[in-house]
């Protein structure tokens, strides 16, 4: 979902550079995607409210372990942007 919130296409190859993934190959995370819209039925709209609550549980749960706060929606895009520009 978060690829569509973009202005610009974002690419799984740029959410592995962005979050530094070294360990998995882009095509996996292809088939992965792929694997989980068939699962889905490609039903990809959820309501905002849905969305932004899981965003904000992720941001919580990236403060309980990694100890630092972070913007869920301005970490991804700025790393994205700047895993295109390098």
């Amino acid at each position: 979902a978060a690829k569509l919130c973009f202005e610009e296409p974002v690419w799984n190859e740029d959410f592995l550079r962005a979050l530094k993934i070294s360990n998995v190959q882009v095509g996996q995370i292809s088939r992965w995607e792929i694997n989980f819209l068939k699962l889905i039925s490609f039903e990809t709209n959820i309501e905002l409210s849905d969305y932004a609550s899981l965003c904000f549980r992720l941001q919580e749960r990236y403060l309980r372990t990694r100890g630092e706060k972070v913007q869920f929606f301005t970490f991804l895009m700025n790393a994205c942007s700047a895993a295109k520009a390098g």
